[in-house]
């Protein structure tokens, strides 16, 4: 086919850009008013220790918890090269950086990083208010400790 057809072929007809302005139009109407008040209210965000005695008691309160992924296999790569006198340019996609491998670019967890997820399920179960809603990475060792951690919330929580 000549590229010309392949052109008009993939144009819209005067008829499917008339709808979908009239659906633009529609979807924004009432747009501009609600830029407005967001612009008037910011969001506003302050961050406390759970400990800090200054830190507000009611209101519109949301207690946020990082968890930071067990010990994955790209790790024990990296720690596994140091031990061996390997050296490399941090963040470098070089052969001689361990975190770059192809073979772990996605790394699961390794036994000691499926026990410290496992280490922090007492604690958490613990939490007096415990999580309303849990956000994993869907990188292979953030999903595994998630499941790990928070296996008690699944199926309870989103």
């Amino acid at each position: 086919m000549p590229p010309e057809e392949n052109l008009e072929a993939a144009a819209h007809s005067e008829t499917t850009i008339a709808l979908s302005m009239e659906q633009y139009d529609e979807h924004m109407e009432g747009m501009d008013e609600a830029a407005k008040q967001v612009r008037n209210r910011p969001l506003l965000v302050r961050a406390y220790a759970l400990n800090d005695p200054n830190a507000p008691t009611a209101g519109n309160i949301k207690t946020l918890h990082f968890v930071r992924h067990g010990q994955g296999f790209h790790n024990l790569m990296a720690d596994l090269a140091k031990e061996a006198g390997r050296t490399w340019v941090r963040h470098s996609k070089t052969p001689e950086n361990p975190y770059y491998m192809s073979e772990i670019l996605d790394a699961p967890l390794t036994d000691k990083g499926r026990h410290q997820a496992l280490s922090l399920q007492p604690s958490v179960r613990a939490m007096q208010d415990q999580p309303e809603l849990v956000i994993f990475s869907p990188n292979c060792r953030a999903l595994q400790t998630g499941s790990l951690v928070f296996e008690h919330l699944q199926g309870k929580v989103p």
